[in-house]
């Protein structure tokens, strides 16, 4: 059984889906580009791997999601005299309402959880071709259960945990399918409900984009 860090950082600030990735800039701006973890790059070389500080659309407002050792590193913005940021052309005061660190347990189960998984950018240029041949939702069901999967290994795998057992994943339900920008491009963006037998932290990222609020992890609570 293996612990994961997880704070959640929530602030009152309004903040649209689209302006998370100027949120990220706009932080890594004030601390300064020498403080890795905010923005996962070496100079101008992206680093491969999950990206430790998060930036999340979290009921429209912003909120700042720090993973085991990005717990440690967003003290650099903690300790800050003020929250003062410049979002694209204008400059907004962030105002913190509360902050929630917990620990968790990754591990696969016997019984199953369900999630909600938000813009989730599943597909590559090569999947994306082969997704739009599929007819049914079955097909593409199934398609999209084994990319899941994949991420799911992703996840626990970058962050040095090592699984003993097989992941299984079964997609509910297809809620929605858009197109959304990232990086100058737009991307093929998927809502959908599944469970796994792996327990998941709420608000971790899967997939692509995940440090600018892409592929957020919701539980689903029994009612």
């Amino acid at each position: 059984m293996d612990k994961v860090r997880v704070l959640n950082i929530f602030f009152n600030n309004k903040l649209r889906i689209d302006d998370l990735p100027k949120l990220r800039g706009a932080i890594v701006h004030k601390i300064g580009e020498a403080h890795v973890d905010f923005h996962n790059h070496d100079g101008d070389k992206l680093l491969y791997r999950y990206p430790l500080i998060q930036y999340k659309n979290i009921d429209n407002k912003a909120c700042i999601v720090c993973i085991n050792h990005g717990t440690d590193s967003i003290h650099e913005f903690l300790s800050l005299d003020n929250y003062s940021i410049t979002l694209g052309d204008t400059q907004i005061d962030l105002q913190l309402d509360k902050i929630v660190l917990k620990q968790y347990n990754i591990q696969i189960w016997d019984s199953y959880f369900s999630y909600r998984l938000h813009h989730w950018l599943a597909l590559n240029e090569e999947n994306y071709t082969k997704y739009k041949t599929l007819s049914s939702e079955d097909e593409k069901i199934f398609f999209l259960e084994k990319i899941l999967i994949g991420n799911l290994w992703g996840f626990s795998k970058n962050l040095g945990y090592k699984l003993e057992k097989e992941i299984r994943v079964n997609i509910l339900h297809l809620n929605k399918e858009m197109v959304k920008p990232y990086k100058g491009i737009n991307m093929h963006a998927i809502t959908l409900d599944f469970r796994t037998n792996l327990y998941l932290p709420p608000n971790i990222g899967l997939g692509k984009g995940v440090s600018v609020g892409f592929g957020i992890v919701a539980p689903i609570r029994k009612k």
